[in-house]
């Protein structure tokens, strides 16, 4: 019988040894003998260490994606900007149009400086109309732009920086634009108001 007890312990050891100390795959036996041995405690430390670092991560990738985001809506604010600034000027390029166009101004200014007015005015149109077509441009980039970076869960992709250079650029040639049209406009209305009052 005491030889039965010690080939039953050398066998249930031995039986032991190729269990897996993973409860999933060893059963009661396997879990046994991982808390015993201490491979249940340092599994549970390593998928804590995981969990840690996923988390680590998740919370890098909320706040570039929050950053991201506020770029986006940046330059989305800026390209809004510069599209109703392009409106007013636009409006006032109409009116120095109608103007120039008039019977009066044909009556009021001669005929070189009316020419010469109308030059401007067409110059200016060219330009208003290029700028349009830029910003147009940029609004289409910035949607490209913002599904990219939605869809890949994406930091800034290299692509922001030259969208950004070119909005400062198209901001820069807007406003240029806006003060010469304002001047053009003025000087219309001084010519026309001089005129009158002769």
């Amino acid at each position: 019988m005491r030889t039965f007890l010690v080939v039953a312990t050398i066998l249930i050891l031995a039986a032991c040894t190729s269990i897996s100390t993973d409860p999933n795959r060893g059963g009661f036996i396997g879990g046994l003998k991982g808390v015993v041995g201490g491979e249940y405690d340092k599994r549970l430390v390593q998928q804590q260490s995981e969990v840690d670092e996923l988390n680590a991560l998740n919370a890098i990738l909320k706040e570039r994606l929050v950053e991201t985001n506020t770029e986006r809506t940046h330059i989305d604010l800026e390209i809004d900007k510069i599209s109703e600034q392009l409106k007013t000027s636009q409006n006032i390029l109409d009116d120095s149009r109608t103007l120039l166009a008039s019977e009066q101004a044909a009556k009021l200014i001669d005929e070189q400086t009316l020419f010469a007015l109308k030059q401007e005015q067409q110059r200016l149109e060219t330009l208003m109309l290029d700028l349009t077509l830029v910003t147009v441009q940029l609004q289409k980039e910035e949607k490209q732009f913002s599904e990219k970076t939605s869809k890949k869960n994406e930091t800034v992709p290299p692509k922001k920086n030259a969208l950004e250079n070119r909005l400062k650029q198209t901001k820069s040639l807007e406003q240029q634009t806006a003060e010469d049209i304002e001047k053009h406009s003025a000087l219309i209305d001084q010519l026309f108001a001089k005129k009158i009052n002769k």
